[in-house]
């Protein structure tokens, strides 16, 4: 739930802010001269939304998150019925509870 936010003015924020948009940010890290500072942080979350839309459920605002390139969910359940609903019954959904300290697996 990013219980402690995206501090603000970190690197990791001022990284994420200063693109546009996942691509954006991961174009600016493969051409800078040098790593940015906590650079892994947006590195891997702009490689899984190449791959995935990522909804972030949160007490952090939704300007907030959404300068983090994420969409804002606040009700779980019904996001996911909905999505579920829309993309048909071969849909799957991924729940990453702990964020990049969740191991995901195939059951």
């Amino acid at each position: 739930e990013c219980r402690e936010g995206m501090p603000e003015g970190s690197p990791c924020d001022r990284l994420l802010r200063s693109a546009s948009s996942p691509a954006a940010v991961l174009e600016k890290i493969r051409t800078a001269p040098k790593p940015y500072p906590e650079q892994w942080q947006a590195q891997i979350q702009c490689l899984i939304q190449q791959r995935a839309e990522v909804l972030l459920y949160s007490k952090m605002s939704d300007p907030a998150t959404r300068a983090a390139h994420l969409t804002p969910c606040r009700d779980i359940a019904k996001t996911v019925h909905e999505r579920l609903a829309k993309a048909g019954p071969a849909a799957r959904v991924a729940v990453l509870p702990q964020g990049p300290l969740t191991i995901p697996y195939l059951g």
